[in-house]
């Protein structure tokens, strides 16, 4: 599959073992939020709602679930 790593070796040698040369691509803006536990705007749309980003967890969840 391409992608955009060129090389994970071939950089100068102050960069060496903590960098990697990638190509220049085009951004595609996405936002993706995950969840571990409930927290922060996620409970506080659970318990207006019952749901978190649409979707229904069970029921009863409290801060850190």
């Amino acid at each position: 599959m391409p992608h955009h790593v060129i090389s994970g070796t071939d950089v100068l040698a102050q960069w060496a073992g903590r960098a990697v040369r990638c190509q220049r691509l085009n951004m595609i803006q996405v936002e993706c939020i995950g969840r571990g536990y409930l927290a922060g705007l996620g409970l506080k749309e659970y318990e207006k709602y019952g749901s978190v980003s649409g979707v229904p967890p069970p029921k009863g969840l409290v801060e850190g679930s």
